[in-house]
């Protein structure tokens, strides 16, 4: 993992506070958070706490058929913004 990646566990502990404090959608960007190595568990995640992702900013290039069936299942139908360079 990078230096400055967040752990699960960190992430777990961020979405308890917004939570708390009552975030209910996230946007969710990097550099690329596909690249993530437990990306899917962090969508499961927020949706378990009955909140949603109202938006993805990806290259698409770690975009799956998978990795959209499991959206699926979740509930999760984020906007979902493809960049590429011009």
């Amino acid at each position: 993992p990078l230096n400055s990646e967040l752990s699960y566990e960190d992430i777990n502990n961020i979405l308890d506070q917004a939570k708390e404090i009552g975030v209910h959608a996230f946007t969710l960007t990097g550099g690329e958070p596909l690249v993530h190595h437990r990306f899917l568990d962090i969508v499961k995640a927020i949706y378990d706490r009955d909140m949603f992702i109202f938006e993805l900013n990806t290259n698409g290039l770690l975009i799956t058929q998978n990795m959209l069936d499991e959206f699926k299942k979740i509930g999760c139908t984020p906007l979902i913004k493809i960049s590429f360079p011009c």
